[in-house]
């Protein structure tokens, strides 16, 4: 009884202590700044389209704004309160709208191959964050 105790005891402090290590590299204080984070875009783009240095000035500002808005504090310890209909509404529209905002820039910038490609990449990067999304859905039912 004695040994099947210090054993289940010993397993529970396994478990724990290799959950405790399983965390996002965004915790530990590597969140890159807005300036870096467009950086890196813009260079993942022109790998990707083979943008031309004309190209690539052009896309900063436009990246450089889009980033700037995406930051944010990280906020997951508090939960959010339920938006009411409306407040989704206006949420989703605003959203759209900067989406067809990219788009038309981005047709004035690169040419129709690049084009296609970006839409492409657009496309993978939506699949992959209702994925997250998803997968944060059923840890939180978990819980």
């Amino acid at each position: 009884m004695k040994k099947t105790l210090q054993i289940l005891a010993l397993a529970m402090v396994c478990t724990f202590s290799s959950q405790a290590q399983k965390k996002h590299p965004k915790q530990h204080g590597q969140e890159f700044t807005a300036e870096q984070k467009a950086n890196l875009a813009i260079k993942k783009m022109t790998l990707a389209l083979d943008l031309t240095p004309k190209q690539q000035a052009q896309i900063r500002p436009i990246l450089e704004k889009q980033v700037a808005q995406r930051m944010h504090p990280r906020k997951r310890a508090v939960k959010k309160p339920e938006m009411s209909s409306e407040e989704r509404y206006k949420k989703m529209e605003q959203r759209l709208d900067a989406k067809i905002t990219l788009m038309r820039q981005m047709k004035t910038i690169l040419n129709p191959e690049q084009l296609q490609k970006f839409k492409k990449m657009q496309s993978k990067k939506g699949r992959k964050m209702k994925k997250g999304k998803r997968i944060l859905k059923k840890r939180e039912t978990l819980k």
